[in-house]
């Protein structure tokens, strides 16, 4: 099924859940994670680090991809969701994929995206609130970098990977499939009353102030 999370209109959200529920019926999970987004919408590959810089239309685009596709997706798909019961072991649950940015500003970072990352949690923690009733759990998983085809167009590359493991406190920066395993125990019944949470798999680094190695 393709759906343009992006783009969402009164047909295109209906015509998702029809097509979910016509291949699979009521779903007990969803996860968004945004690997790339339309070049016609943002330059990604040239955002600005700051966001003094960045144009009003890369801004949007970027609150839009990554802060917003995970409340279109749960619109379209609350009704499946919400057929799970929250009184029994069979709670839905939705996951995002966030960053240490959204919540620390972190200089080596877009702006723009910062701003998206801020929308996905501020939007995670209510989306929690008002499904909760439905029993559909909502949490976010903030990962540290990973060094993927997106990765090293957004800059991280395996010196930087290196220097982060010399200061994460458990001197590693957790892999993909590292963070996939987080993940599935995010989405299984061991966490059925997590909800609202952004849990870092980032080797306890979120803990560490920044450092501006200017001041020293």
């Amino acid at each position: 099924v393709i759906y343009d999370a992006l783009a969402p209109s009164s047909e295109s959200e209906p015509a998702l859940r029809e097509a979910v529920e016509r291949e699979v019926g009521a779903i007990d999970f969803l996860v968004d994670a945004v690997a790339g987004v339309d070049n016609k919408m943002i330059d990604i590959e040239g955002l600005p680090d700051q966001l003094i810089d960045t144009s009003a239309e890369n801004v949007l685009g970027m609150i839009r991809a990554t802060g917003l596709s995970v409340l279109s997706t749960a619109r379209a798909l609350r009704a499946l969701l919400a057929d799970n019961d929250a009184r029994s072991d069979r709670v839905a649950s939705i996951l995002a994929i966030s960053y240490l940015a959204g919540e620390k500003v972190d200089l080596g970072y877009p702006g723009g995206l910062s701003l998206g990352k801020s929308v996905l949690e501020a939007t995670i923690r209510r989306l929690a609130v008002e499904l909760g009733p439905e029993g559909i759990r909502v949490n976010a998983l903030s990962a540290g970098p990973v060094l993927t085809t997106r990765g090293t167009v957004m800059g991280i590359t395996v010196e930087g990977i290196e220097e982060y493991e010399r200061s994460a406190p458990l001197r590693h920066a957790p892999t993909a499939s590292e963070i996939g395993r987080v993940a599935v125990s995010l989405l299984s019944p061991a966490m059925m009353w997590v909800s609202g949470e952004v849990v870092h798999v980032d080797g306890g680094k979120n803990l560490l102030a920044p450092v501006d190695r200017s001041l020293h």
